[in-house]
């Protein structure tokens, strides 16, 4: 699913900055330690989320004044993300799965979450990622 959002925010943004990649490179965000501005495709998806928040305050303000809430839990998607992404995941039974991170010195750090409650976070993620989508789709597709 994230790679998804990752995928639609990149055509998102294309749209918002109208397929202006120097524009989408000026963005505060996007801009590397040098001082040079990332091409889109060389984003992360919390940059991209950011791009997008700007981009849409910048050049949409009604849409991202209404869609604020949706896209700030697109944040909380991408944090679900890389716990999938970059943690060992083990259930420990039918409703606890763990996540557990290396950290300094080899040493784990384990978080349990009830896989019930999972579950409903990335429903509440579908409908949140299809309110964008509904809310985006004059810009997306215009007319």
């Amino acid at each position: 699913m994230a790679v998804d959002v990752d995928f639609l925010l990149a055509i998102i943004i294309d749209s918002i900055f109208n397929h202006d990649d120097t524009a989408i490179k000026s963005v505060p965000v996007s801009t590397t330690k040098n001082g040079n501005g990332k091409h889109l495709h060389k984003l992360t998806l919390f940059e991209k989320i950011e791009v997008c928040k700007y981009g849409l305050k910048t050049h949409h303000k009604t849409i991202y004044d209404s869609h604020l809430n949706d896209l700030n839990t697109l944040d909380i998607l991408r944090s679900w993300r890389n716990l999938f992404a970059h943690q060992k995941m083990d259930f420990q039974n039918d409703s606890t799965v763990r996540f557990t991170e290396l950290i300094a010195n080899l040493k784990a750090c384990c978080i349990d979450y009830d896989v019930k409650k999972l579950w409903q976070d990335l429903l509440e993620y579908r409908a949140t990622i299809m309110n964008i989508l509904n809310g985006l789709k004059a810009i997306i597709i215009p007319t």
